[in-house]
């Protein structure tokens, strides 16, 4: 991937987004961060343009995914989402990815598991 290729990382635990942003960069992704839902989404409307990917935390203190995916969509429909959660894939997950999350990965994972999904789901053409 090139530098081409934004990943925005929503995540409240910052050591968590600061340590995959800090290897996706290394791996050649521009990489942006928010730790909020307000933030996420105050980011989401300014740089949706140049947005690739976004990894997204189920649950979040002040918001959860399935608030937060609907409000990306309809700013910028075609944005792919990789939905992130320590939870199993239980209804609540199911929930949010029949919403049309592009792919699923339970924390913790891998950064190969991370990076194969972040592929797939790039490759995609859906």
């Amino acid at each position: 991937m090139s530098q081409d290729t934004t990943i925005l990382i929503i995540d409240d635990n910052i050591d968590i987004f600061d340590a995959i942003g800090t290897i996706l960069e290394r791996s050649g992704y521009s990489v942006i961060t928010a730790s909020r839902g307000k933030e996420a989404i105050d980011i989401f409307k300014q740089t949706h343009e140049k947005i690739d990917l976004v990894i997204l935390d189920a649950m979040m203190p002040d918001t959860s995914g399935h608030i937060l995916y609907p409000i990306m969509k309809k700013i910028a429909p075609e944005i792919k989402v990789l939905l992130s959660t320590g939870y199993d894939r239980n209804e609540y997950v199911q929930k949010i990815m029949e919403l049309g999350c592009n792919g699923f990965i339970q924390k913790p994972y891998s950064f190969k598991s991370l990076k194969n999904e972040i592929e797939k789901i790039l490759s995609s053409s859906g």
